[in-house]
């Protein structure tokens, strides 16, 4: 493929001007250049080339070439061609609910770079086996539960020996039903929030709540469901992931 048929280069780097130097050196002569995205996020490393695709996708129209690049200890490049859903893709919507931080101190602590004092009730997290983690994968990882079809129950976790059908919550979001901000127990970014959510289809789970507005939510408040880190394993390293709750402003993911 000649350099002069592709339409948009991705290539994040932390330093100014060198995507549009690659581009000129290159032979990419037409190509877009897609916003590096450092003022609205940082460089969020190997990570960074998908979410500044992400943002990018609205500015790329059916059939049009991509080149996504990146580089460190190594260099790849992907040659992309858009197909027609690519005219429906909303962008990388996320990055309008980003959380503005001001305390860098709580950045070092989350690196381990700092000590910090968890109080009398800090929790020492135990390490969960791995396989525990596999087997149970589509519970934790896809938020599905179970809904009994004898009598339409939704259980979860879900209990796989009674007949039923698959459901997932992810997508359902639900309402809160009880709310607390609990400021003695541990919390890496305290208060610790976490309360009873009915769900879209029946069904009450307890969830921990999470974001700025976590300790404002109260019964009656509508919420969605994100994918985030449960916690950490100082120890070994390892994380745990699960679903928290959210307030549901409407505008989507």
């Amino acid at each position: 493929m000649a350099a002069g048929a592709v339409d948009h280069l991705i290539l994040p780097c932390p330093i100014p001007g060198t995507a549009a130097t690659v581009a000129r050196l290159s032979g990419l002569t037409k190509a877009a250049l897609a916003e590096d995205l450092a003022d609205r996020t940082g460089d969020t490393g190997a990570a960074h080339p998908l979410l500044m695709l992400a943002a990018h996708l609205p500015r790329i129209a059916p059939g049009q070439i991509v080149v996504l690049a990146q580089f460190g200890q190594g260099a790849t490049a992907l040659v992309l061609r858009a197909g027609q859903g690519v005219a429906d893709h909303p962008g990388l919507q996320a990055l309008d609910h980003g959380i503005p931080e001001s305390n860098y101190l709580k950045l070092l602590a989350f690196q381990e770079r700092l000590d910090w004092d968890r109080g009398l009730r800090g929790r020492f997290i135990v390490q969960e086996a791995q396989s525990t983690a596999y087997r149970n994968a589509e519970a934790l990882l896809g938020f599905v539960a179970r809904r009994e079809a004898e009598t339409g129950l939704i259980r979860f976790p879900p209990r796989n020996d009674m007949p039923g059908e698959d459901w997932p919550l992810a997508d359902r979001g639900g309402i809160v039903a009880t709310a607390t901000a609990d400021r003695l127990a541990y919390s890496r970014h305290p208060p610790n929030c976490y309360g009873l959510v009915d769900l879209q289809g029946g069904g009450r789970l307890m969830m921990d709540f999470t974001d700025p507005e976590a300790a404002d939510l109260a019964p009656g408040d509508p919420v969605r469901f994100v994918f985030r880190v449960k916690d950490i394993d100082e120890h070994s390293g390892y994380r745990r992931y699960f679903w928290k709750a959210v307030r549901d402003t409407g505008r989507g993911l």
